[in-house]
C-alpha cells in the first residue's frame, strides 16, 4: 500500500492521535483523523491478525465496546479534522507531520457517455481517479492528473469538473481547504459540452436504482435513454421517462429543456404510466403523472 518510509511515518501519526486521543478523552469519537491515519487505523481494524478493541483499551485506557471509533461522514467533517490537527500539532510540536496531514485523497469519477455511476454499487475502480493533494494548493494539477491519466490524453480545458456535495463546478484555482474537502467528497468529471443528469429508475419489479449520466447538451435524449434501460433486458420503449413531470420522447435536449447539472429524470415502467389529457386535444396544458 505504502513504501516502508512512508509507512512509518503514517503509523507514527498513528500513534500520535491515539495519544491526544487518550490524553483528551475523546470517548465520543469527536476527533477525525487525517485520511492517510485513518486508512490505517481501518486496516487495523479489519486484520483479523489483531484484536482491534483489546488494542484500543490498552492504547486509549478506554473500553470503546464496539463503538465505531471512526465516525465519519458527518457535515462537520472538515471542522472535526481540522481540530483534531491543531490538537495533535500542539502536543507533538516539531514532530508533528505537517505535510501527512495536509493531505487529503482526492476521488474524481470520470462520468462519460460510456460509463454510468451508481452511488448503490460497490464496484466504482472502473470509473474513479484517486489522486493525493496538498489541501492548500490549488486544485488545477489534481485535475491535470486526471486529464494525463486518459487514453487517448485530452487537455485539462476539455473537461469541467463538479462537486457532488455543493453541485457546483469547481474552479481549478479554488483549493482543497477552500472548498472544505474530505476524502469523503466525489468530484465528477465531465467533458464542457456536457450536463450531468441525476436519474432515478423504478424497475419492473417494483425496486428503484439511481444514477449519474453525462449527456450532450446539443444532441437528442434518444440515445440517452437507450443507454439508461440497456441492463434491464429491455428498451426503451418498456419505460416512461419524465422531467418535472413531463415526458421526454427523445428529441429533446438537454440545452432545450435549460437543464442544469443534478437535474433529475424519473424513469418508470410504461404499464405505471398515465397522463390526465391527450397530448393532441391540449398541448399547451398537458401534464404527465406517474402512476
Amino acid at each position: 500500500m505504502w513504501e516502508e518510509g512512508r509507512a512509518r511515518d503514517i503509523a507514527k501519526a498513528y500513534q500520535q492521535f491515539l495519544i491526544v486521543k487518550r490524553e483528551m478523552k475523546d470517548w465520543e469519537n469527536e476527533l477525525l483523523p487525517c485520511d492517510k491515519v485513518a486508512t490505517m487505523m481501518e486496516s487495523h481494524e479489519l486484520n483479523q491478525d489483531f484484536d482491534y478493541q483489546s488494542d484500543m483499551k490498552i492504547l486509549c485506557g478506554h473500553d470503546f465496546g464496539g463503538t465505531q471509533l471512526l465516525a465519519c461522514g458527518k457535515d462537520d467533517d472538515f471542522d472535526r479534522e481540522k481540530a483534531t490537527f491543531d490538537a495533535v500539532k500542539k502536543r507533538f510540536g516539531s514532530e508533528f507531520n505537517e505535510e501527512l496531514w495536509n493531505t487529503v485523497r482526492i476521488c474524481i469519477f470520470g462520468v462519460d457517455r460510456r460509463i454510468k455511476w451508481d452511488p448503490a454499487s460497490e464496484d466504482l475502480d472502473n470509473s474513479a481517479f484517486f489522486v493525493d493533494h496538498q489541501k492548500s494548493d490549488p486544485l488545477e494539477s489534481a485535475f491535470e492528473a486526471y486529464a494525463l491519466s486518459g487514453d487517448p490524453v485530452e487537455p485539462t480545458t476539455d473537461f469541467q469538473f463538479l462537486l457532488s456535495r455543493t453541485k457546483e463546478v469547481i474552479d481549478p484555482n479554488d483549493t482543497a481547504a477552500g472548498l472544505r474537502l474530505t476524502s469523503l467528497d466525489d468530484i465528477f468529471a465531465l467533458y464542457t459540452s456536457e450536463t450531468l443528469i441525476d436519474v432515478k429508475v423504478k424497475k419492473k419489479d417494483s425496486s428503484r436504482s439511481r444514477l449519474f449520466y453525462a449527456a450532450d447538451q446539443k444532441k437528442p435524449f434518444s440515445k440517452v435513454l437507450k443507454d439508461l434501460v440497456k441492463d434491464d433486458e429491455g428498451d426503451e420503449t418498456d419505460y416512461v421517462f419524465l422531467f418535472k413531470g413531463k415526458r421526454l420522447y427523445g428529441f429533446e435536449t438537454p440545452m432545450s429543456l435549460q437543464m442544469k447539472h443534478f437535474d433529475t429524470i424519473d424513469a418508470i415502467p410504461s404499464q405505471d404510466y398515465k397522463y390526465q389529457r391527450c397530448i393532441c386535444c391540449n398541448k399547451s396544458d398537458l401534464h404527465d403523472v406517474e402512476g
